[in-house]
């Protein structure tokens, strides 16, 4: 699915169809990520929250949000994400990765990755659970007009279980284990 504006419409387009399904904003806000899961399931990151929609029946087309899921969303996440386990990722730029309950709405568990100076996060993705893509922009020094980009594979394992009944809270800023990561 893809995340496309156009004329101050938003739509998600389904990338073997051919036209997109309208997904409205709640309180006019503009949409600026989104994320599925196996069920089907949309979530949208407008403004400071995470509204969760279903699809509407056929032969209607669109989604009809339900609730939010999560509110105070920090204003610096360049990715959303949801896992199978029902958690839902939110990629900061700053190198941040915090795992959100899509039931409660709670934070279960918020980790930090090491980046490099004048580097930040400009989109992640899970794999599975308990791992993770991230592309990292990095600029020159000053006056220098250089940029890299890397991909970064990052292992998270205990995100799987973070928001299960009955754990434990996880260390705040636990530093990953890192898996490849290269300059592109």
């Amino acid at each position: 699915l893809v995340l496309v504006r156009s004329h101050g419409a938003v739509s998600v387009v389904e990338c073997a169809g051919d036209s997109g399904d309208p997904v409205p904003s709640e309180g006019g806000h503009d949409i600026r990520r989104i994320a599925t899961n196996f069920k089907g399931e949309l979530f949208t990151l407008e403004a400071d929250r995470v509204i969760q929609h279903i699809g509407l029946e056929p032969p209607a087309r669109g989604w009809k949000p339900l609730w939010p899921t999560a509110e105070g969303v920090a204003e610096d996440v360049v990715a959303l994400d949801a896992l199978d386990s029902g958690n839902l990722l939110l990629f900061r730029s700053a190198g941040l990765v915090d795992v959100v309950d899509a039931n409660s709405g709670e934070t279960c568990g918020t980790w930090a990755w090491p980046t490099e100076p004048r580097e930040s996060i400009t989109s992640a993705a899970s794999i599975e659970d308990g791992s993770a893509v991230l592309a990292l922009h990095r600029v020159a020094g000053k006056g220098g007009a250089a940029k890299t980009m890397r991909l970064v594979r990052i292992e998270l394992p205990a995100i799987a279980r973070a928001c299960a009944a009955g754990a434990t809270a996880l260390p705040a800023a636990a530093s990953p284990r890192l898996r490849g990561g290269r300059s592109v």
